[in-house]
């Protein structure tokens, strides 16, 4: 009877740990496998890219997971395909290959801002209003599912009528946003 081989590693995840200019950093995670009675000693990780860089290394004993940094080509990393492949190593021999990727898409930052003008009879009341509606703001930004940063937060007078019987001030929310 032939010593069966480890099962092949499954879930293979090829995931951005951060982009440094002109090179990517990912990670590779996997599902372990079964070694069908034998125990899985290491895993070999193969990872290509459409630009013609290759790399591999093997974890010890128990490995589920590596990260390395990618070179771009010289040019900016965003559209870079990444392919990873995991063997599982075992005293009967290798696993077929688990295989994962990644479609890399650069994050751009916009600068988003909302305002909502309120008005009241006095100008504390008006100002009020408008620092009351700067949360509200806050969360339609972020309800489109962005990440921001940077919040800035502002109350600016916008209008009062010549007689000082009513005045409106704006509530104005600005962020950096990652799409």
């Amino acid at each position: 009877m032939a010593n069966p081989v480890p099962a092949t590693p499954t879930a293979v995840t090829v995931t951005t740990v951060r982009e440094t200019g002109p090179a990517l950093q990912v990670a590779v995670s996997w599902r372990v496998g079964s070694g069908n009675g034998h125990t899985v000693t290491a895993h070999r990780v193969s990872i290509r890219t459409d630009r013609g860089y290759a790399t591999s290394w093997q974890t010890g004993a128990g490995g589920d997971g590596g990260s390395t940094e990618i070179p771009c080509g010289g040019r900016v990393c965003d559209g870079m395909r990444v392919d990873a492949e995991v063997r599982a190593v075992s005293s009967a021999g290798e696993s077929n290959t688990g295989r994962g990727n990644l479609a890399y898409s650069a994050p751009y930052l916009v600068r988003r801002e909302l305002r909502s003008d309120q008005g009241a009879s006095t100008s504390a009341k008006a100002q009020e209003n408008a620092r009351n509606a700067l949360p509200g703001l806050r969360n339609s930004i972020l309800a489109s599912g962005v990440s921001c940063t940077g919040w800035d937060e502002r109350i600016i007078s916008v209008y009062s009528t010549p007689d000082g019987s009513y005045y409106v001030f704006a509530g104005i929310v600005t962020g950096t946003c990652k799409y």
